[in-house]
């Protein structure tokens, strides 16, 4: 190691900043498709990188299901999971409509949803 010692090989080395490297996922929709890539993803990527689902409602409900809810063979708990609980699993979930996108430019959005 020579004069240098071992306490300074950090400063000499080119050390590389993991966080430099993460990117954000963002998942739009709570729904069965939503929650099983927002699911997929985090197993698959890096801890550095973010998985954000974005969803207007609290609740995922799985749709399927609302045929027994209907005819009372189950009830709206049964078929409903808060979406927070995707936070145990890396998950960061916010609940807010969405009806722009950035583009490529920040000074540019464009709009996400039914054409008026």
């Amino acid at each position: 190691m020579g004069a240098v010692g071992r306490s300074h090989v950090g400063v000499l080395a080119k050390v590389r900043d993991p966080m430099a490297d993460s990117k954000t996922i963002l998942v739009l929709g709570g729904g069965v498709g939503g929650v099983a890539t927002a699911r997929a993803l985090r197993k698959r990527l890096p801890r550095q990188h973010r998985v954000v689902l974005i969803d207007r409602e609290r609740d995922h409900v799985v749709a399927p299901s609302l045929l027994w809810l209907m005819v009372g063979k189950r009830t709206a708990g049964a078929i409903s999971r808060p979406l927070a609980r995707l936070a145990r699993k890396g998950i960061d979930v916010r609940l807010q409509a969405m009806n722009a996108l950035p583009t490529t430019s920040s000074s540019r959005w464009a709009p996400i949803g039914p054409r008026n």
